[in-house]
């Protein structure tokens, strides 16, 4: 009977691993972009899509490579010969900061709480104002307090770091360097 289990967790783990992925594994992703020309003129927008030479603002929020049809005169094709400039942010930054500094911070804070563990006895005779045992706390209460007081603080910071966190790209109309910001944008929105 141990040698079918076995076998058949075997074959169960190996079939997962042969299903085929029809898909890209393209995320879900937009870019709010601001376009600087060499006139100093901006465009704001959302990353519509992006090619060799061109890449395409779209005025309505969208993910990157969406499908969804737009009016062709309100999309903005900008070629990198005419681009001096092009800044890059992720949409949705401060929520994705405050939620993973926010998780890492109550991590951090309840394991630091059991790692301190129990406050001692005050012992009577030390007790001076009969309040010794009032602010003792167990482990648990301490994993509790400091795993809220570490997610709030790291929250928070997370949230700053998301909502400042933007990419300039120099591009001065040369083709390398617009590579090197497709390159960019295409690694994150890619799964690896």
């Amino acid at each position: 009977m141990k040698r079918y289990c076995c076998l058949f967790l075997i074959l169960s783990c190996i079939g997962l691993s042969l299903i085929a992925q029809d898909s890209t594994g393209l995320k879900k992703i937009s870019f709010r972009i601001l376009v600087t020309d060499f006139d100093g003129k901006e465009t704001k927008g959302w990353l519509s899509k992006i090619n060799d030479s061109v890449v395409v603002v779209s005025p309505v929020p969208r993910h990157l490579f969406d499908t969804i049809l737009v009016a062709n005169n309100s999309l903005r094709e900008f070629n990198y010969s005419l681009v001096s400039a092009i800044k890059l942010k992720r949409k949705n930054g401060a929520g994705r900061g405050a939620l993973i500094g926010g998780a890492c911070g109550l991590l951090a804070g309840i394991a630091a709480g059991f790692i301190e563990g129990d406050d001692p006895h005050v012992p009577a005779s030390q007790d001076f104002l009969g309040i010794g045992e009032a602010f003792r706390m167990t482990a648990g209460e301490k994993a509790i307090v400091y795993g809220f007081s570490g997610g709030v603080v790291a929250g928070g910071i997370g949230a700053l770091i998301g909502a400042l966190a933007k990419r300039t790209f120099a591009i001065a109309g040369k083709k390398k360097n617009f590579d090197d910001m497709r390159l960019s944008v295409l690694d994150k929105a890619y799964r690896h």
